[in-house]
Order: structure tokens, then sequence, then C-alpha cells
């Protein structure tokens, strides 16, 4: 059923995993099961059927070259799990699902190239992508002409679902509900009052800081610095001393991984010591393999968490999702990306399901109704096709990233 009501995401963090534990998945199964002899003599192993003609092509665009690779590999990783399992559950329509990844390189010409050779070359069902916001925006107008479903899954420039283009899904969070979740807490809870704010300056970047600048501004606080850069700068000392020179007690940073270790790295250089909010959701996992293992650069920063890895033993989906991405991808730290692949392959999954067919609209149509309880918490889409994923604030402490709580 089509969600037409917001959810409320301001919650204590104890509340929130209350929830998530106890949520019962709400879709169907994609294999449904056989019927048992009637008076067996032993437990039946149950093997599913294993799917056969056409496959069903999702088509995926993310970074796998450049400064975002890291990220783009993650998602890409999750997704491909995410395949492997249902195909060894049967397939979806009794068909086994293919993915196609191009390379998008966050950019949005080579990504609209990546769209375009998809829809023409491989003929996929559905596209998914595009990890960056600028490159997401610039693939709009293609799936527009094509009239294919389009799941985004983590990018979170705001407008991207706020357009009201009908072929539209996302399954992430956008900064607007971001914001709106950690802007307040900033100022109400960690005591920021004047911020130095850190972007990438892409649409990801500067829709983040607009949103974040505004919560914060209404909340009492001020944001005394905005500087942006480049994705692939790696020189930061010249911000980072305007930054102390601004008299900003906090400071917020919305960047990719690699980038966002040469930021923490180089503060800690010029004894830069104010607190950090870190809007990109990232694990420590992740963000100590882009600092080649140094988790001291992070000690005591503060980061928006989503389920993973904030629900780890807590919600058994999310944890068993854990196990099986490193049993698969051993060398991969997890990351909040390789759970953002794995859902919105599984949405589109049980959208086809509904459907039951391949059409385009109808797989569109099927995309109101899902109700998918996902390892970001349970996604359906709100009346701009926006899902509203968990979320949580955490902080490094150590070697250990630990959610947050307040009294």
């Amino acid at each position: 059923m089509r969600a037409n009501k917001t959810l409320l995401l301001v919650v204590t963090v104890v509340t929130a995993l209350t929830v998530g534990s106890c949520a019962q998945p709400t879709a169907e199964p994609m294999v449904e099961p056989t019927q048992s002899p009637a008076e067996p003599t032993a437990e039946p192993t149950q093997v599913p059927a294993e799917p056969s003609g056409e496959p069903i092509k999702i088509g995926q665009i993310t970074p796998l070259t450049g400064g975002a690779a890291l990220d783009g590999q993650h998602v890409s990783n999750g997704a491909q799990l995410a395949v492997d399992e249902i195909n060894a559950a049967g397939g979806v329509l009794g068909r086994p699902i293919e993915l196609i990844v191009e390379d998008g390189k966050a950019d949005p010409t080579e990504s609209i190239n990546a769209a375009e050779k998809l829809l023409t070359r491989d003929e996929v069902n559905v596209l998914l992508g595009c990890w960056a916001s600028s490159a997401t925006l610039a693939v709009i107008p293609v799936v527009e002409e094509y009239e294919i479903p389009f799941v985004v899954e983590i990018s979170t420039n705001s407008s991207i679902t706020q357009q009201g283009v009908p072929w539209v899904f996302r399954t992430s969070s956008n900064e607007a509900l971001n914001s709106q979740f950690l802007g307040g807490t900033a100022v109400n809870k960690l005591g920021f009052s004047k911020i130095a704010y850190l972007a990438v300056n892409n649409d990801w970047g500067r829709g983040a800081a607009e949103n974040y600048t505004n919560i914060i501004e209404q909340e009492g606080g001020e944001v005394v610095l905005t500087e942006f850069s480049d994705a692939s700068e790696v020189n930061f000392y010249a911000i980072l001393n305007r930054v102390a020179a601004s008299g900003a007690d906090g400071m917020v940073v919305t960047h990719s991984l690699s980038t966002m270790s040469n930021i923490f790295r180089q503060m800690r250089e010029i004894e830069l010591d104010i607190p950090v909010l870190l809007t990109g959701g990232y694990t420590l996992e992740a963000m100590g393999e882009a600092a080649g293992g140094d988790l001291s650069i992070y000690d005591g920063v503060y980061a928006l968490g989503y389920t993973v890895p904030a629900a780890i033993g807590v919600m058994d989906n999310v944890t068993a999702f854990v196990e099986n991405y490193q049993a698969a991808y051993p060398e991969d730290p997890i990351s909040r990306g390789s759970a953002n692949g794995y859902d919105a392959i599984y949405v589109i999954a049980e959208a086809i399901r509904i459907a039951g067919n391949t059409e385009p609209a109808a797989i569109r149509d099927a995309l109101e109704q899902v109700s998918y309880e996902g390892v970001g918490g349970l996604i359906e889409f709100d009346d701009q096709n926006q899902a509203h994923p968990l979320l949580f604030l955490t902080q490094v402490q150590g070697e250990e990233q630990v959610i947050v709580e307040f009294d």
C-alpha cells in the first residue's frame, strides 16, 4: 500500500531499535513453498526450483573507477549478493535476475552514457543508480524519455524525488530527512552553536549544506563558514586553517570516504580540536579502509548512522546480511552502501513479483505498492516515491562505533 504519511524519524535510538527488531516482513516470499507429503516420515528438505528462461535484467550505474570507486564497489557488491540470493531461491517469476553494471564514475556525462548503453544495448528492465547525486539527477531525463523504472539506492540530494518524476523511486534517505534528524541534534544535544560546514562541490554536497544550514539556523545555531571543494581535492590545510580562524565550535562534513580521511588526518596534524559531525552514514570499518587502517584519526567523531552498523546484533536481518556479505566478500569492509544496494535489489524483485511481468509501467505501479522489511528498515514509498529508512547518531570511540543516546 502506498505510504501517505511521513514517518517520525526523530525518536530515541532505543525506540527505533525496538521497532526495527520487532518488525516482521510484510512482503510475500519470492518462492512459494511446496506442500509436504500428508504423513512424512521425516521433515523434507525443500530445494527451490532453479530459475530458467530469459533473465530479468537490472542495469546498475555506479562508480567503479575514480575517487568514489571504493564507495561504488560497496554498493555493487551488496546488489550482487541480493541477486545471488534471489536466484538461489528460485528467482522471480521463475526467471533468474541478471545484474549488469556500468561504470558511471560519479560523473553526470559518464552516467548518461552508461544509462544509454544499458537501455539500448542490454535492454534492461529496470535501472539502479547512480551513487553521486549529480549523476543521478543527470540520468533522470533519460529515464523519462525511455519510460523505465529507476530505483535510486544511495544518492541523497532531496530534489531527486521532489521533481515528481513518476519513474523515479528512492530506497535511501535524503538530505532533507537527514538534516531534520541531525541538524537539531547538533545544536541542542551536541552543543554546536557556531558551525563550519565542509562539503564536496556537487549536488550532494551543496544540497546537504543547504538543508543542514536551514535546520541549524532554525534551531538557533549559526553557520559561520561554508567551504566547498572538488571531489578530487587532497589538500585541506588552507580550508582547515580558515575553520580554525572562524571561531567555529563544531564542524559538519559531507564528503566521500577517500576525501574524508585526508580531512581528518590534516586536522590532527594542525591540531584543530573541535567536534565533528559526518553526514554520509559511513561505517568505521569503511572509514578505516579509506584511511589505510588508521582509526585514530576518527576518534570522537560523530556520524549519521543507518542500521549498518548501528543495528548489527540487534536486528536479526541486519546481522544475517552482515554475516552473508562478509562470507561473500571477505576482503571488502561492510558499509551502508553495501546494505543500500542489497535492499534496492530486493525491492525491485518484490515489485516485479507484484506486477507479475516485466513491463516497465507495471513495475512502476507495483513499486508504489511495495512494503518490504529491508536491512535499512521498512521500505515503503510516500507520495513523492521516497522511502524513510531508520536513522541513528553514532560516535567513534577508540576502535568502536557506538550509538549515542540522550536522556
